[in-house]
């Protein structure tokens, strides 16, 4: 089934008929995909186990809500992909992220628990916001910006961001600025 509409969602990439692939609430285990483009695709609340990746690009891609439990993304490309969901809700249980290119990304309230990376990434929740680090930019909550803001940032522009947070920068903010220079 989601052979064809993986075929579909191709056609739609380059303006033939087709269809943007829009999975909901599927499972998919066992699977290998292979040089796959899934750039632009939406899953929402779907769940993979034990699925391999292989050379997939999932540029602009949206993952909403989806939990992945062992697969691997070896060689994939997530160009400006946004995982995001309710808290918990998008996680990567024992994932493989070796040897994929991530940049752009929105890493929104994620479990990265037991995953392994060949990039520097520090996922923690500081009430009321999870923060997650990577090296060229940081995401506190749904601000994302560049790890230069967080490190000299300017006190006017967080307190526009939410009525807590200078507030919570000024006891936090020094915690965010030591994890982004030991992953920077």
């Amino acid at each position: 089934m989601i052979e064809d509409q993986i075929l579909d969602h191709h056609a739609w990439l380059h303006h033939r008929d087709g269809k943007q692939l829009n999975c909901r609430h599927e499972e998919t285990k066992h699977e290998s995909f292979y040089n796959k483009v899934f750039n632009k695709a939406v899953f929402k609340d779907c769940y993979f186990r034990n699925v391999s990746f292989s050379s997939c690009n999932f540029n602009g891609t949206m993952f909403d809500s989806c939990k992945f439990y062992l697969c691997t993304f070896s060689h994939c490309t997530f160009n400006g992909a946004t995982f995001t969901g309710e808290m918990d809700r998008n996680t990567f249980y024992y994932c493989d992220w070796r040897l994929a290119k991530v940049k752009d990304c929105l890493f929104h309230h994620q479990s990265i628990v037991g995953s392994h990376f060949d990039f520097p990434i520090i996922r923690m929740d500081i009430y009321p916001w999870a923060v997650t680090v990577l090296r060229h930019k940081t995401m506190i909550g749904c601000q994302s910006c560049p790890n230069s803001f967080w490190l000299d940032p300017c006190l006017d522009a967080i307190s526009e961001m939410d009525d807590r947070a200078l507030e919570w920068w000024k006891a936090n903010g020094s915690i965010i600025q030591a994890t982004i220079r030991r992953v920077s």
